[in-house]
């Protein structure tokens, strides 16, 4: 579990100390598990499902996903009020049905925005339209960086926002030299060898094929072993078989998806964050409390946490070649390389989940008890 359902349960597990918190849901999945674990009310709702890819049959999937996603909609806002809920926070931008459904209880309305580029700026003029307009029948946007917040305000939404960085508990990245060791036995690393690490979907927008190029154009290089953590994202794989497990070259290892990455953080001497887009990522600031050498694409929430040649290397999206260079610049300089992890492992002290929890509640309560006096 990454990214947005990752932090929802993180934010979960903070607010259901003092809260009483209901979970609604799209589809299943490891989300649900822990919510239910934790002790909190979950409704898992239908996800709309494409019925065909061509002809009549296309259009009928078309309409009934509509008809589905309206559905949703209302079935979010009778649940808000079914549990008599004095605000509904939505975790993400990424379905609109949620969004409205929110808006439809006459509730105060919190959406975070966890995303810069890829949701909040549809092509189409229509799908633009209703973007904005659902954004402004919210109450607050909370964006997890500039960078979310300027793709926010984009959209030509009036509702107010304001940015709220992610944050991660420092202390589960204390030093193991024991997992350390398993890991990279696990992975076929000798202690002179450097694990190159990348955290995340193998997908077009995480730049696994930018990985994987670099990797490549490394092969010859004994001192370099690649390593990925996470699941694959099967579109991307048809569109780049290169990519598949069976065509990667022998210094690249796959690990799919694991509950607590920690270790493999730790295991790691140098993390690569490859995103074309990149709101702010969680699994940056945990890569660099775990003591890892950053090297990060030039976009979006990476410019809010890493400095080029200060905390990190940065190098140009998409562009394996930079990034081959980044690497094996580290690889030959040992004293850049402890320095840049040094100062960013100080710098995203900064970043703690207390401190963005705290926010996100503040935030909650102010809505909540303006709606009780209104």
């Amino acid at each position: 579990m990454y990214g947005a359902p990752r932090s929802l349960l993180f934010l979960m597990q903070y607010l259901n100390s003092a809260h009483q918190c209901t979970l609604i849901t799209i589809g299943g999945g490891g989300l649900v598990d822990e919510a239910e674990s934790l002790g909190i009310p979950v409704t898992v709702l239908e996800s709309p499902q494409a019925y065909s890819s061509n002809g009549i049959r296309a259009a009928a999937g078309w309409l009934l996903r509509q008809v589905r996603k309206s559905v949703t909609a209302f079935r979010v806002a009778q649940m808000a009020r079914k549990t008599r809920a004095e605000l509904v926070y939505v975790n993400t931008t990424f379905r609109l049905s949620l969004i409205l459904g929110a808006a439809l209880s006459f509730k105060p309305v919190i959406v975070h925005v966890r995303e810069v580029g890829n949701y909040l700026a549809p092509p189409r003029p229509w799908r633009r339209w209703l973007l904005r307009k659902t954004l402004d029948s919210t109450s607050l946007l909370i964006c997890v960086s500039g960078a979310a917040q300027q793709a926010a305000q984009h959209t030509g939404t009036g509702t107010r926002s304001l940015i709220v960085h992610n944050g991660i508990d420092a202390a589960r990245f204390q030093p193991d030299p024991e997992a350390v060791r398993r890991i990279r036995v696990q992975l076929d690393v000798h202690d002179d060898q450097l694990l190159i690490g990348m955290v995340g979907k193998r997908s077009t927008r995480k730049g696994f094929d930018t990985f994987v190029q670099a990797a490549r154009s490394l092969a010859e290089d004994s001192r370099f072993v690649f390593a990925t953590l996470g699941d694959d994202d099967p579109a991307f794989l048809e569109a780049h078989p290169d990519c598949t497990p069976d065509q990667l070259p022998a210094n690249v290892r796959i690990l799919n998806y694991q509950r607590d990455p920690e270790e493999f953080f730790m295991a790691m001497d140098i993390f690569v964050m490859a995103s074309r887009q990149e709101p702010f990522a969680r699994v940056n600031l945990e890569a660099a409390a775990a003591g890892c050498a950053i090297i990060a694409t030039s976009v979006d929430g990476n410019l809010e946490i890493f400095r080029d040649g200060e905390n990190a290397l940065l190098f140009k999206p998409a562009d394996a070649s930079d990034l081959a260079n980044a690497i094996a610049c580290l690889g030959d300089d040992t004293g850049l390389r402890h320095r840049l992890s040094s100062q960013a492992r100080e710098d995203v002290e900064q970043f703690t989940l207390e401190r963005c929890h705290q926010a996100i509640e503040h935030e909650m309560l102010k809505l909540a008890s303006r709606e009780q006096t209104d």
